[in-house]
């Protein structure tokens, strides 16, 4: 297994842009829509984010016993909650400033208040250990009976 396999890099410029379904067209793009989330989103880019990265430890590729411990919800553990401490233990590197002082900031494993301190890479590491968990997975072929 390569080192690139153990690692996923996530840019946090790069963002998807949800799009309307044929009825929201004008008013567009609509939350609670059912056909909205059906439409596959654009891809998009936030300015102020451009040159940013986070790079996660794959979560596809470590021990069972580690992502056991990683993944189980903890007693009146909030989802934020959770999600933070997913960020914690996955990052391995970074270039993320400090939002007031514009330093780079020690990885969250070596200072956990790291992430109160930086933009919000929480969210889109969550997206991005959902998203390779998904696509891990790859289709049978047809069942028989």
């Amino acid at each position: 297994m390569t080192e690139q396999e153990k690692l996923i890099r996530i840019d946090l410029a790069e963002a998807e842009i949800p799009q309307p379904c044929e009825l929201h067209a004008k008013r567009g793009y609509q939350a609670d829509c059912e056909d909205c989330d059906e439409v596959d989103p654009v891809p998009g880019e936030i300015p102020e984010l451009k040159g940013l990265f986070v790079e996660i430890r794959n979560p596809n590729v470590m021990r069972y016993g580690e992502t056991k411990e990683l993944f189980a919800a903890r007693d009146r553990e909030t989802v934020g909650q959770y999600k933070e401490r997913l960020a914690i233990a996955l990052i391995t590197a970074w270039n993320i400033p400090d939002i007031d002082t514009s330093d780079v900031l020690p990885i969250p494993s070596n200072d956990a208040t790291a992430l109160d301190r930086a933009v919000d890479v929480v969210n889109p590491i969550y997206s991005a250990v959902v998203k390779a968990r998904q696509k891990r997975a790859i289709p049978k072929g047809p069942a028989t009976s």
